[in-house]
């Protein structure tokens, strides 16, 4: 599985960060500072059209990240023909949340699997989420 971090201070947030960078089928956001309605809304635009087929949330603000994903999905793709799960993780660790990410966010048509991990937060702090799923750390970088 291609695993990827991307840190993501949330006044940098716009869907231009993610164009020249791989596509994900699953995205990990560990959502710790909140964002604009319209920044959440755009930037899941952008994953929702670039293959997404999981979104997991995780953190204080996994549920608007979840919703603003659900929106887009039921507004602007619903003629889409493969289905896309969002699921937000708030009482539950990174640890597991990672756990989930690497085995049981599973379909049967998920093969290549490529997962991003999405920190948005003022300052970088789960970096080591990447070495949780064992993720090569050569393909970590800060935006």
């Amino acid at each position: 599985m291609n695993t990827a971090y991307l840190y993501m201070h949330p006044g940098s947030l716009n869907d231009q960060m993610l164009t020249s960078q791989s596509r994900y089928t699953h995205v990990l956001v560990i959502a710790l500072t909140p964002v604009s309605d319209q920044s959440r809304y755009e930037f899941c635009r952008k994953l929702v059209n670039d293959h997404l087929h999981y979104l997991m949330c995780w953190g204080a603000f996994a549920e608007e990240w979840e919703d603003s994903a659900d929106e887009v999905i039921c507004n602007v793709f619903e003629s889409k023909s493969t289905s896309i799960v969002t699921t937000s993780h708030i009482d539950e660790t990174l640890e597991e949340v990672c756990w989930f990410a690497k085995y049981a966010a599973l379909t049967a048509n998920d093969e290549p699997r490529s997962l991003l991990i999405l920190e948005i937060s003022e300052r970088p702090e789960y970096a080591g989420a990447v070495e949780i799923v064992g993720a090569d750390t050569g393909t970590a970088f800060d935006a």
